[in-house]
């Protein structure tokens, strides 16, 4: 058990009657050893191909540079990016001095991304080891920082930058203010030094507008006795008003030029801080904070069980309770609550984007939150242990975390890789297609993934645009757009009908082979032989009257989905169980060219409140299987009322190019649900094309 005694001597040396000065010493030593390992985890990134928003802003940072007047160009750092309700003058900055510097060539981009995430990982370590003036802590806290496994999306994704920079320069205005509060007669101008790169941090991305907190947290920690004498809150109120009167100007900053808190945006233009159900969010906190707990103890691309959830949660709290259940000083000086309250504090910005999926995507929002995860971590490893077979059992934990995760960080880097070199190729083949494109020509992109394992592709048709313009120094009228990606992402078609196709219209296959192809000849036989073809088999095309018993039997109930004894008016009710209930048809034959729609009469009632959406899928005869490039999504209406639902399919490109379909297969619902159908049928194209 632990010495009383102990802790207290410890904590004096927190104290500030102490003022022992913040040892930078730690940057020339153990800061080039976890630089030096921070570089070594990104290597195989350094040149990978720009992504997404990388686009967006290597075109903003263009239009910078060529502005014809320095005030024009300053307002465009000062103000929001385009129709973006963001302010993050900060890293506009860095993409403009990388454009200055780099142009198109990714390389010296993603060293700035990996030189800031070294800096980064050094400066945990100084937090650190400041605080617990124990070298090997800080050490251990700064390789933990630089190997996460949380930190590819931040650090590989050049859009991630903002996290990056912002986690600098809040790193640094902390290190300035614990300097000036360790040392007796320090100018006054490191005070305010400090207070101006947390405002440098504020407009480079809205989470570190927590820092006025955390510069509180820790002179309630590690700073003088708590004590409320009026003199000692008169000091405190002159110690933190430049703090938190730089975030006021920067909201009120914020709130002039967006007309509004800002953020991201709904359809509509209304931010969704403002539509965030806090009475919901505030019944959910523990499974926010189960996510959270999860994802920074265990950063993998794997379904994580709710068992396992539970006991990293179980284990933060039996900690927390732990230290409580002592004597103050453990509380309120140790190290692991410090890093606790830091998780908690700076992850509420973002508390209602919080869902970080299994691939990882979103996880650049625990960028900053994972300085106190880590420094905590790092305290728990190196606490005195009695025992030299402890000892050295924690030696070989140390060792085994630090590889561990940098051996997932790597992994997941290759995603990165990856998703760089599928738009490397598309630009290459794009180019060598069409090295010139003429004024009003609008370019298709059909079947381009919008991530690969987590790492973004092509997230909007603004992407794709940038990189046109980029590419072709072409005018605006000159535009592309992303049609149905070829996983679980935006299902749009154009109206075919309409497409000049091989003149001012362009339609570009991407083959997961890695091929960019131009389909528009193709596509234009298509749609000739569809017509031709469109009345051929339309009166027989099948039908499915549920009302019939025995046609009703005719399609097999797979998963999740079992026949109700209850019934009305002869029609089957089916019960889906799960949140995956799906049926099969019988063995069909006919050309998607004949069939335009497939409409759907059915009602679903459920207790469960909320948008639900069904989808059908469909087997074609060359591969004769169901997957998830095959199948379009319709929203269904949960209120026990029967609904027509028509499923327009003769703009769906891979419907059109599927040949003939051997089967079909129905997913209702994704809740579980009372169901009924009345009917199931296939309408030809020129019957569904018809208004």
């Amino acid at each position: 058990m632990r010495n009383y005694s102990e802790v207290n001597e410890l904590s004096a040396r927190w104290d500030l009657e102490d003022r022992s000065k913040i040892d930078l010493s730690f940057i020339r030593t153990r800061g080039l050893l976890i630089a030096a390992v921070a570089l070594y985890v990104y290597l195989s990134i350094l040149n990978s191909y720009f992504l997404a928003d990388d686009f967006d802003m290597l075109l903003f940072a263009k239009g910078v540079l060529s502005s014809h007047s320095l005030p024009e160009s300053l307002a465009a750092l000062l103000t929001p990016f385009h129709d973006r309700a963001f302010i993050r003058t900060g890293g506009y900055i860095l993409w403009v001095l990388d454009y200055l510097q780099w142009g198109l060539n990714p390389l010296g981009y993603h060293l700035t991304n990996v030189a800031l995430h070294a800096l980064n990982s050094i400066l945990v370590g100084v937090v650190a080891e400041n605080l617990s003036k124990n070298r090997k802590l800080g050490t251990i806290a700064g390789l933990l920082f630089a190997v996460h496994p949380l930190h590819p999306e931040a650090v590989a994704w050049l859009a991630g930058r903002y996290d990056v920079f912002c986690t600098s320069l809040y790193l640094l205005s902390l290190i300035v203010f614990i300097y000036y509060r360790q040392r007796d007669r320090l100018p006054i101008r490191y005070y305010f030094f400090s207070s101006i790169l947390g405002l440098l941090a504020f407009l480079t991305k809205e989470m570190a507008i927590t820092l006025p907190l955390i510069i509180v947290l820790y002179d309630l920690c590690f700073g003088e006795r708590i004590h409320f004498s009026k003199t000692y809150l008169v000091s405190k109120v002159k110690l933190y008003w430049l703090f938190f009167g730089a975030a006021a100007v920067y909201l009120l900053w914020r709130i002039y030029l967006l007309g509004g808190i800002g953020g991201y945006v709904d359809s509509a233009g209304n931010p969704l801080l403002l539509k965030v159900q806090w009475v919901s969010l505030s019944k959910n906190l523990l499974l926010l904070l189960l996510r959270v707990s999860t994802a920074l103890f265990i950063p993998l691309k794997v379904v994580v069980p709710d068992i396992i959830s539970c006991i990293l949660f179980g284990f933060l709290t039996t900690v927390l309770l732990g230290l409580i259940s002592r004597k103050a000083v453990l509380v309120f000086k140790s190290i692991t609550f410090w890093g606790l309250i830091w998780v908690l504090v700076t992850i509420i910005p973002v508390a209602m984007y919080l869902f970080i999926s299994t691939d990882l995507r979103n996880s650049r929002y625990l960028y900053l939150p994972s300085v106190g995860f880590c420094i905590g971590l790092a305290y728990v490893l190196c606490l005195d242990l009695s025992s030299s077979t402890l000892k050295t059992l924690r030696q070989a934990l140390i060792i085994f975390l630090i590889i561990f995760y940098a051996l997932a960080t790597m992994s997941h880097n290759l995603a990165w890789s990856e998703a760089g070199k599928t738009t490397l190729k598309i630009t290459h083949q794009l180019t060598a297609l069409y090295p010139q494109l003429p004024e009003g020509t609008h370019l298709y992109f059909w079947g381009i993934p919008n991530n690969i394992n987590g790492a973004y592709v092509y997230l909007g048709d603004s992407h794709i645009n940038a990189t046109i313009q980029l590419l072709y120094n072409a005018p605006t009228s000159v535009r592309g757009t992303l049609i149905s990606s070829r996983d679980y992402g935006w299902e749009r078609w154009p109206d075919l009908s309409t497409l000049d196709l091989g003149r001012s219209d362009l339609v570009f296959e991407w083959i997961k082979e890695g091929h960019l192809i131009d389909f528009s000849q193709e596509l234009k036989a298509l749609l000739q032989e569809r017509e031709s073809l469109a009345t051929q088999q339309g009166d027989t095309l099948p039908v499915w009257q549920f009302t019939d018993q025995i046609v009703a039997n005719q399609w097999e109930l797979i998963h999740q989905l079992r026949k109700s004894p209850a019934s009305v008016d002869t029609m089957p009710t089916f019960t889906a169980t799960g949140s995956d209930p799906h049926m099969r048809s019988p063995r069909i034959t006919f050309s998607t060219l004949a069939v335009g729609a497939v409409e759907i009469k059915m009602r679903v009632s459920s207790s469960y409140q909320g948008p639900s959406y069904g989808e059908l899928f469909w087997a074609a005869e060359a591969d004769g299987v169901f997957d998830e490039v095959k199948h379009a999504v319709f929203s269904i209406e949960v209120d026990g009322q029967f609904h027509v639902y028509k499923l327009d399919l003769s703009n769906n490109l891979t419907w059109l190019t599927g040949g003939t379909v051997t089967q079909l297969r129905l997913d209702p619902t994704i809740i579980p649900a009372e169901i009924q159908i009345e009917h199931i049928k296939l309408i030809p194209y020129k019957s569904a094309s018809t208004p």
